[in-house]
Order: C-alpha cells, then sequence, then structure tokens
C-alpha cells in the first residue's frame, strides 16, 4: 500500500492502484485497511468511495474514507456512524450561512465524543473550521 500510495500523483485516477487498495479494506491490519483507504481515495477518487462506504461496516475504514473526501464528505450527515456524520457535519460547517452555525454546532456536539473513538484530533478539527462566536448573527443565544 505504501509504494502504491507514493506512487498515485495529487488525485489522478490511477484504477488499477484503487482496486488493489479496495481489496485491502477488509485487511485484518488496521494500518493495512487506512492506508488503503486513503489509497482509494487518492487513485480512485469519489465513486469508489461512495460505493465502499455504502458496503463497509468497519469503522476505522468508514472514517478513513470520510475523512478523505473532505468537501465531498458533507452530504453524510446522516450516516450511522458517529465519526462520518462529525466530518460531514464540519464540511457543511464550512460553507454554511451564518444562520445555520448554531444548528450545525449543536450537530457537531452531539457527535464529537462517540466520534473521538474513530478520529483523531476532533476538537482541533472542530477549532479550525468552527466560526467565531463573536460573527454569529445577534439572533444566537449562548
Amino acid at each position: 500500500m505504501d509504494l502504491l500510495q507514493s506512487s498515485v500523483w495529487d488525485r489522478l485516477p490511477w484504477p488499477a492502484a484503487a482496486e488493489a487498495a479496495l481489496a485491502r479494506l477488509t485487511d485484518p491490519d488496521e494500518g493495512v485497511r487506512r492506508r488503503a483507504a486513503q489509497l482509494v481515495v487518492r487513485a480512485g477518487g469519489r465513486d469508489p468511495v461512495l460505493t465502499a462506504l455504502g458496503e463497509l461496516t468497519d469503522s476505522v475504514v468508514r472514517t478513513v474514507l470520510a475523512d478523505a473526501l473532505g468537501a465531498s464528505a458533507a452530504h453524510l450527515r446522516a450516516d450511522s456512524l458517529a465519526s462520518v456524520r462529525f466530518l460531514a457535519h464540519l464540511e457543511t460547517l464550512r460553507a454554511a450561512p451564518p444562520t445555520r452555525w448554531p444548528a450545525l454546532d449543536a450537530a457537531l456536539l452531539a457527535d464529537a465524543r462517540e466520534a473521538a473513538l474513530h478520529l483523531d484530533h476532533v476538537g482541533r478539527r472542530w477549532e479550525r473550521i468552527v466560526p467565531h462566536p463573536a460573527k454569529w448573527p445577534m439572533v444566537v443565544k449562548l
């Protein structure tokens, strides 16, 4: 996985590498599964990732896939896994108008503890994206 991943150029499609990575998403070694999930995104693009997210149940793999999707993960806000929902809400917050910030903040708070079981640096991720409360609309009451 490491060799294939180092050979992929900035998200240019490489179907053969993506297929090899897809076959390793169920490997017994968590490190292999993590690298394989990252490679699926880099070499295969969005479609194989979305397919894998819909078919797989491994929380580690699903979290890595959603994390690697970036902004494309925003539509996964109703996912069954808290870490995937957390990432989706972060991406939604990034582009949301100020009137939606409080509701998205509440959704993030609801999933943060469980998301932290599968996702590193939950607080830092949130901090990098969350708008400063002083910029919230005046209708927001803390």
